[in-house]
């Protein structure tokens, strides 16, 4: 059963948003926030797993 959204937790959250092709601007918290650091940690996490390199750092977008 998919978790609801009020139960996901930041990481979550940010390994969705890679998925959904969103770039690490598209973080909803603010950087003095500690759910800012969790949910890059999701979004990174999910992007170094990506065998299809699908994020280009170069042009900081999905390719």
């Amino acid at each position: 059963m998919p978790m609801e959204d009020e139960e996901l937790l930041p990481a979550d959250e940010g390994r969705i948003a890679y998925q959904r092709r969103q770039t690490p601007d598209a973080n909803p918290y603010r950087e003095s926030d500690w759910r800012h650091d969790e949910w890059w940690f999701g979004w990174k996490t999910e992007e170094e797993c990506d065998q299809d390199d699908a994020y280009d750092w170069s042009t900081d977008s999905f390719k």
